[in-house]
């Protein structure tokens, strides 16, 4: 097997996204987070004067997504930087507004549909760990490697205000957890592309476990696998 990919899934604040960079490193292969693809979008919709998110959907969006020129800058290990239109936008990713309306974006058939194919390519053409909410059942069906990574829903919510304060109340973490709660039911039943686990996929709770030991158990998985395949022919 000459590449190979892994699609990890999960809840919001699983940590998903840093087993999946963390496993890319082990593995000396490249990682993209797929949400970065979604916001990468909603900043070209943004910049180019579509400024109210809410009414992307009256857009003729085959129009305007026939002039987004975006591709992934793949390293021989590490993040894949997105390129926008000939210009690395990996650094405005994390602006407010653009993450604000970024899900405007992801719901939108058009904006998901177009960004199947780069998605797709990427796997093609490289080995890859990708992580996102609809990777191992949507995006890559056929990944040498499903994972999907859940936890309790209180540590869920600690990692997530961690993420931005050192301290917080028991208010603002009650708060957190109905906000990653309603979070977690809108994913599962969106119409378009909802999160689930792949039937195939191995499932891990990350409560109490590290990253860096999820990392080591799914680099096994992966190795079972490939070797499994390599015998085969």
């Amino acid at each position: 097997m000459e590449i190979f990919s892994v699609a990890i899934d999960g809840t919001a604040a699983s940590g998903k996204s840093t087993v999946a960079r963390l496993l890319a490193q082990k593995l000396n292969c490249s990682y993209l987070d797929t949400g970065k693809l979604y916001r990468a979008l909603a900043l070209d919709l943004l910049s180019r004067g579509h400024e109210d998110p809410a009414g992307w959907a009256k857009m003729d969006l085959g129009d305007h997504l026939r002039t987004v020129k975006i591709r992934l800058d793949t390293p021989p290990a590490g993040e894949c930087r997105i390129i926008l239109h000939n210009v690395d936008v990996g650094h405005r990713l994390d602006d407010l507004k653009v993450e604000h309306a970024t899900p405007y974006a992801a719901r939108l058939p058009e904006v998901r549909e177009f960004l199947l194919d780069v998605q797709r390519d990427l796997a093609k053409r490289s080995s890859v760990v990708m992580a996102g909410r609809d990777i191992g059942t949507v995006v890559l069906p056929e990944a040498t490697l499903k994972v999907f990574i859940d936890a309790d829903l209180e540590e869920r919510a600690q990692r997530r205000l961690a993420q931005h304060q050192d301290n917080f109340t028991k208010q603002e973490l009650a708060e957190a957890a109905e906000a990653l709660r309603r979070r977690d039911e809108a994913d599962k039943n969106r119409l378009l592309a909802p999160m689930s686990a792949a039937k195939d996929s191995v499932r891990l709770d990350s409560t109490n476990w590290s990253a860096e030991q999820l990392v080591e158990d799914i680099a096994h998985i992966l190795k079972s696998k490939i070797d499994g395949y390599l015998q085969e022919y």
